[in-house]
């Protein structure tokens, strides 16, 4: 009896482990069948988008069909009241004028062809600011004159501005000190926000307004490259494969040991803009930085932009230099007391530019004249 209840047993406990054996292989099967359900709902989900992407793509089809039918019938029409304008017969052709010999006329810029849609629409942007009628300079003066020293006065700096940016376009910006140029590049690069307005952007913004910033000058080179890059977008490790570009780059190979504070103010330059002359970014904003450094990195900077924008960059320069905008700019715009003032070809832009230059200067000089008489007159 004992022999057998063992047995008994022993049958018991296989069946127990056959039936959680089960029991684990039809749970399986359950959580297998439960993401095959959800595959099912997925792919149903892009079916039913595909087929409705597929029929607005055949209604598009039936109404370009519909206005190709309607434009070979105009034609056949045109071609129908040609024929029944034109006289029947042969006649003999009039013996062709010898030609007047003509001036050429003078060589017009040829203008790179702007590509569609624009990748930077702005439209009635306007920023001002408050600055104060009368500084406060020490706690002593806010605290006798409090009302003085909430006086302000609102500065205008942009009002209603309004152009477009294409992709692949080498954009110019000019004006005068304190005409909005700046600001302009600011709003555009999101560090400020405008009054009123719209500033619309496709793609990837990358400013290069300050140079330098986010440079420590207790590390040397090496570090300093990685953190910055890191801080414009790259990866760590993209940052540090590209180390031995950007130092040869910016001409620094017998100074990578050395810490930033022991570099001119020219290194440290030429070190920040080979960073973010690697950065990967479809807009660019330059602020004025191509005017740092010597004669040859100059020209190493105008080449690895303008190589940018053959690679399909879009890059916006904020410059005083009327050659480099003449030379490398497609298109310019001349603001002027917060406004656009001109806007198109750089060589118009330029002279305009020096027109109102003159035109400045002249006034100066007529104040100037106007003054020692004055004070003959007071005296």
């Amino acid at each position: 009896m004992g022999a057998e209840e063992a047995g008994l047993r022993e049958q018991l406990s296989q069946a127990v482990a056959h039936r959680c054996a089960l029991q684990e292989a039809l749970a399986a099967v359950e959580a297998e069948r439960n993401a095959l359900r959800w595959e099912e709902g997925k792919l149903r989900g892009e079916y039913a988008r595909t087929h409705e992407a597929l029929v607005r793509l055949h209604a598009r089809t039936a109404d370009l069909h519909g206005a190709l039918n309607v434009a070979r019938a105009e034609k056949e029409r045109l071609e129908a009241a040609l024929a029944g304008a034109l006289p029947t017969g042969t006649a003999e052709p009039a013996p062709p004028r010898p030609a007047a010999a003509e001036p050429e006329p003078p060589a017009q810029p040829k203008l790179r062809p702007l590509p569609t849609p624009p990748v930077i629409e702005v439209r009635d942007l306007c920023k001002s600011y408050r600055v104060p009628a009368r500084p406060v300079d020490t706690l002593k003066e806010r605290l006798v004159h409090p009302i003085r020293s909430s006086r302000s006065m609102p500065l205008e700096a942009l009002r209603n501005v309004s152009f477009d940016i294409h992709q692949g376009e080498f954009f110019g910006i000019v004006g005068a000190n304190g005409s909005g140029k700046s600001t302009l590049l600011k709003l555009l690069a999101n560090v400020y926000a405008p009054d009123s307005g719209t500033i619309r952007t496709a793609g990837r913004i990358v400013p290069f307004i300050e140079l330098g910033v986010g440079l420590n000058p207790e590390f040397a080179a090496y570090d300093n490259v990685v953190i910055s890059g890191v801080m414009m977008g790259l990866e760590p490790e993209e940052a540090r494969a590209r180390y031995p570009e950007i130092i040869e780059f910016a001409g620094l190979q017998d100074f990578t040991e050395l810490k930033l504070k022991n570099y001119s103010s020219g290194m440290r330059v030429r070190l920040a803009f080979a960073v973010m002359a690697q950065v990967d970014a479809d807009i660019l904003l330059i602020d004025e930085v191509l005017a740092v450094g010597d004669a040859e990195f100059r020209e190493k900077c105008l080449a690895r932009t303008n190589q940018l924008r053959d690679e399909g960059k879009t890059i916006v320069l904020v410059t005083h230099s009327m050659g480099t905008m003449v030379e490398e700019c497609d298109r310019s715009i001349l603001l002027g007391g917060g406004e656009i003032r001109a806007i198109g070809d750089p060589r118009e832009v330029a002279r305009r530019y020096e027109r109102e230059l003159a035109a400045g200067e002249g006034d100066a000089e007529e104040e100037r004249d106007e003054k020692p008489a004055i004070r003959l007159v007071k005296g």
